[in-house]
């Protein structure tokens, strides 16, 4: 019995031997956002424990950014597609002293990135900073993660879009598109309105999305895990449901295809 309890904690260090280099390197390549005493930490550089609290007092900005293909956002920003901003600059509203903390530039590869290039610290009283960009922005994809918000004061007009949504953020859009594609895991949401004549969905890890009134000819629909999708379909939809997943389908289209597993549900409204 003794040898027995002896090899059982042998193996469990080895375990942790080897999961534990696995477990410092990931916290180290990727950024970190969570609570103390009431603030909200956002880290971009683990090594240095040094972080610039947001002041009270809060301004805007006009930049210059120029034309995009592409969104790449991150952690507690909050983009706004509004009318009332011109093309090619935005309006970033910020405690004061964060505005050199922020970054906002497009990459080589047409990418406007979004992000914190210094750790912050922001009051359990602070908002988070908004970007305000021009509803009349053309551009294809939007990946957006960690606490983040995303929403249009006036309709998207685009060709193809695809949107990935994870950590906790949410998006609401009312858009018309050819083609769309969104991507939802992580306890994140998605709220969409508008038209799109295909369109593609895949939902996992509790997460949830609204198109119930976004008018879509095609669909192919995925949801896994806890999660669930409403969606309308006005010709053709196939689908996937497997874990403890919910599809609510609308509209006078046609089930092709389905598979349903586990505990999912499909329900034809």
């Amino acid at each position: 019995m003794k040898y027995y309890f002896i090899m059982i904690r042998n193996r469990i260090t080895i375990i942790l031997l080897v999961l534990s280099p696995l477990f410092f390197s990931l916290t180290s390549c990727f950024n970190m956002s969570f609570s103390l005493n009431g603030d909200r930490l956002v880290t971009v550089e683990p090594a240095d424990s040094t972080y610039v609290r947001a002041s009270d007092s809060s301004a805007t900005k006009v930049l210059e950014i120029g034309d995009f293909e592409s969104m790449d956002v991150s952690h507690a920003f909050e983009i706004v597609f509004s009318p009332q901003v011109a093309e090619g600059t935005a309006e970033l509203t910020a405690p004061v002293n964060l505005f050199d903390c922020i970054g906002s530039e497009v990459d080589d590869d047409g990418c406007l990135n979004v992000e914190y290039i210094r750790n912050v610290r922001l009051g359990s009283g602070i908002a988070n900073p908004v970007l305000r960009l021009s509803s009349a922005e053309k551009f294809s994809s939007i990946d957006m993660t960690g606490a983040t918000k995303v929403s249009s004061e006036d309709t998207l007009r685009l060709e193809d879009l695809e949107i990935e949504v994870s950590g906790a953020s949410g998006i609401e859009l009312a858009l018309m598109a050819d083609k769309l594609y969104i991507r939802t895991s992580g306890a994140s949401g998605a709220v969409l309105e508008g038209s799109c004549k295909e369109l593609g969905i895949k939902v996992s890890g509790a997460s949830k999305t609204d198109a119930q009134s976004l008018k879509a000819d095609y669909c192919d629909v995925e949801c896994s895990g806890a999660s669930k999708i409403s969606v309308w379909c006005g010709k053709e939809i196939v689908l996937d449901c497997s874990g403890a997943s919910k599809i609510d389908i609308y509209g006078p289209g046609v089930i092709a295809k389905q598979s349903v597993s586990g505990a999912s549900s499909i329900s034809k409204k």
